[in-house]
């Protein structure tokens, strides 16, 4: 459903809402409420579920809209305040963490991938979840696998892998630069966009 309707349902519902609570402070209200106060009762509970629900799945999303105004991440605006445009202009870079890159697309300034460049110390896929979930996306419940496996469970042996963030309710693709063929070998750098693929490690 596009935004706008969720938008316009819940104006919808809290309108309801005022109307609900504005009847017993009239005569007629007062004496609809008398006979009908089940049915009363109901409707409000209803609504108020409602808005509640809409707000807080739907209009809020703690990670997604806050997100996108502070914290610069795939998916969201970059936050000038955060990062830094590389000499090139190809991309920009983490203002706390240079080996941290954002490509965006457009005019919008939208970070539509990420990657992280180790240099010469190349790291295990440990630190790679590690820095998914401390330094790129920002969530410390990350999910694995078409299963959402937890963190600790799930170790990766080939070259990239699904991540999915509860506090940003998306699923983002992980493409690391390693050799595939050995499950003990370093990454050299990582990659991260937004959906799934499903040629993965799923296991």
């Amino acid at each position: 459903m596009p935004h706008w309707l969720w938008i316009l349902l819940f104006i919808l519902a809290i309108l309801l809402i005022i109307l609900f609570l504005a009847l017993p402070f009239s005569p007629e209200g007062r004496e609809r409420i008398k006979y009908n106060k089940t049915k009363y009762a109901f409707a409000l509970l209803v609504w108020l579920g409602a808005a509640c629900y809409i707000y807080q799945n739907e209009l809020h999303q703690p990670g997604t809209a806050n997100t996108e105004q502070v914290t610069t991440m795939v998916g969201h605006k970059v936050n000038k305040s955060e990062v830094k445009k590389d000499d090139s202009g190809a991309y920009y870079t983490d203002k706390d963490d240079s080996k941290l890159r954002y490509f965006t697309s457009g005019d919008s300034n939208k970070v539509t991938a990420a990657k992280y460049v180790y240099g010469a110390d190349h790291m295990n896929v440990t630190d790679v979840k590690n820095k998914l979930s401390d330094l790129v996306l920002h969530d410390d419940n990350l999910k694995y696998t078409d299963d959402k496996t937890d963190s600790d469970d799930f170790l990766p042996k080939g070259a990239s892998f699904n991540v999915y963030s509860p506090k940003n309710k998306k699923w983002y693709h992980v493409s690391m630069q390693r050799d595939s063929s050995d499950e003990d070998a370093k990454v050299s750098s990582f990659s991260i966009w937004p959906g799934k693929d499903n040629d993965v490690d799923d296991y």
